[in-house]
């Protein structure tokens, strides 16, 4: 870089070594995974991360950004540390993940679009990895396998309601209203999955959870997702008579020990449609069934 401006090969070389520590970092996660705890969490997160972090932007990428002058180098620092935590308006592909400068991609902040995630409850999180993003469930994508969910329940003769819960973007527990099947009134979607999701992960506590459902949440079922500390909850058509995360009453609002993240409208009109002709079928066989007649 001796040939170049004195100015544009502080920047490249500043940006290369941050690069290379994040790259670096990505390598000896693969090597050295980490535990959830012990001395192997506590050395890699509590010793190594810390110490490679100050040498490379209190060391490496300070001294190479020198020429650009106290005030610019301070300025490209901050650029680069935080860069991959940027919650600047998402790519036009659908992703769930960011990558953080943190040691081996350790998250920074429990994002409600999953690990390793460095964005905040109320920002999308976008990854400049694209080779991240493959793999994980949209929100659109896991509230389509809710409306199968509900039509699976459309067929059976229930009221079509379907839910998903998914960890990360991944699946953990489907299911759809079986209340007059099964003859049981806890038998809503909602309780079924975060039921089905408690058994799965080994757990009552499902605070890495999000609850995909494509009718607004009942009281029961709302106190549930506060119980279970699901942390993000994505309806999609509103119930005017039972909705309790906004329609009727909002039960997030008040103070519980628990207050998810809610979500909604996502394909509203498709779960509206399902209901509307489900009900308008139910009306059309109840007026079908003969009128009772008192005897004579």
């Amino acid at each position: 870089m001796h040939k170049l401006n004195p100015r544009t090969a502080a920047l490249l070389s500043a940006f290369g070594w941050a690069v290379g520590y994040l790259l670096a970092g990505k390598t000896l996660a693969a090597l050295l995974p980490a535990a959830p705890g012990g001395a192997a969490r506590f050395f890699r997160v509590c010793l190594l991360a810390p110490l490679v972090e100050e040498g490379v932007f209190r060391g490496a990428v300070q001294r190479r950004a020198q020429p650009l002058g106290r005030g610019q180098a301070i300025l490209l620092q901050a650029v680069l540390f935080a860069l991959p935590c940027s919650t600047a308006a998402p790519p036009p592909w659908p992703t769930r993940w960011c990558a953080g400068w943190g040691w081996g991609g350790l998250p920074t902040a429990p994002g409600i679009s999953g690990r390793e995630c460095c964005c905040t409850a109320q920002t999308t999180c976008w990854c400049w990895r694209w080779d991240e993003r493959m793999g994980y469930m949209t929100d659109f994508e896991l509230m389509g396998l809710a409306l199968e969910e509900a039509g699976k329940a459309a067929a059976l003769g229930e009221v079509p309601v379907g839910a998903v819960v998914a960890r990360h973007g991944e699946v953990v527990a489907m299911a759809h209203n079986t209340r007059e099947t099964e003859k049981n009134a806890l038998h809503h979607a909602e309780l079924l999955a975060i039921d089905a999701a408690c058994k799965a992960l080994g757990g009552w506590r499902l605070w890495e959870c999000e609850l995909f459902v494509t009718l607004e949440p009942c009281p029961m079922c709302a106190g549930a997702i506060i119980n279970s500390r699901i942390r993000r909850v994505v309806y999609g058509a509103a119930d005017t008579k039972a909705g309790c995360c906004g329609s009727v009453t909002d039960l997030f609002a008040m103070p519980f020990n628990h207050h998810p993240v809610v979500e909604q409208g996502l394909r509203a009109e498709e779960a509206q449609e399902l209901l509307q002709a489900f009900f308008k079928d139910l009306r059309a066989r109840l007026a079908a069934r003969p009128k009772w007649k008192p005897p004579v």
